[in-house]
């Protein structure tokens, strides 16, 4: 189950997300409370501030997260604290983030903390991707609050072959005919009836809505069913235009590097 809330901070200029975005002050939230206890989500940021600036990690409700551990001199708090991996920006990896009852460095208050307890509070700008574990609750939930990111287009670009994190910065759910994938196009495969296209074609890992796991996806010059123009498929071949849900990062792999995605503003 997911809601998404929103409202004009200043003036009524908000209309529908169909009929685009009109205020440059339209705040609101999104929750996630599908989550199950001890497993890795993958979520994606998809607010800023109203001052046009990153969400710091504080700023991100994670709900109830009573019974963290303690700072501990060992370090075993890696291994039984509530965490967020941040996906880099530019690279593959991410950095782990351990919520904590107090930290090192005289942090009495709980929080976030790097790898060797000491207090953090880093960035999650829209369209970055992130991993949440919450070991310490039966009902793990994640609210986000914020403006709608003002500037639109937001690009990013992928430069190499593997798979990396796709994120849309903008908190609406969006078919994969709204974004402009660049020049995949170029280097697509043509449909086979082998489907041997599913391990040479640009792919997409779309994750479920309300529930952990995805569906893949690709792209082909053609496709099964008469599809004569390039476009996303399944894995039989079949033109589909799937949707990413609001506020969840997707696994995107393109068949070269150097590949720039475009999402623009509903």
């Amino acid at each position: 189950m997911k809601k998404l809330m929103f409202v004009a901070a200043i003036a009524a200029g908000f209309a529908a997300f169909g009929d685009g975005i009109e205020s440059a002050n339209t705040v609101g939230y999104n929750t996630l409370n599908f989550m199950a206890q001890s497993t890795f989500y993958m979520m994606g940021s998809q607010f800023e501030t109203t001052d046009g600036a990153a969400l710091k990690l504080s700023d991100l409700n994670f709900g109830d997260m009573t019974g963290a551990p303690y700072f501990d001199d060992e370090l075993n708090f890696v291994n039984t604290a509530p965490q967020v991996r941040i996906a880099f920006a530019n690279q593959g990896g991410f950095t782990t983030y351990y919520f904590l009852s107090d930290g090192a460095a005289n942090m009495i208050d709980p929080g976030w903390v790097d790898g060797g307890g000491n207090p953090v509070d880093p960035d999650v700008a829209p369209g970055i991707g992130f991993w949440f574990y919450n070991n310490v609750s039966a009902t793990p939930v994640l609210t986000t609050a914020g403006a709608v990111p003002e500037d639109s287009p937001i690009e990013r670009t992928f430069t190499s072959a593997s798979f990396r994190v796709l994120v849309n910065p903008f908190p609406v759910a969006a078919k994969l005919s709204d974004i402009d994938f660049g020049d995949i196009a170029t280097t697509a495969p043509y449909f086979d009836d082998e489907l041997n296209f599913v391990n040479t074609a640009t792919q997409i890992r779309i994750p479920f809505s309300s529930q952990g796991g995805f569906t893949t996806y690709y792209y082909l010059a053609d496709g099964a069913a008469n599809m004569i123009d390039p476009g996303w498929v399944d894995g039989g071949g079949n033109p589909v235009d799937p949707e990413i849900p609001v506020g969840r990062g997707c696994w995107f792999k393109p068949t070269s590097g150097s590949i720039t995605v475009t999402f623009t503003a509903p």
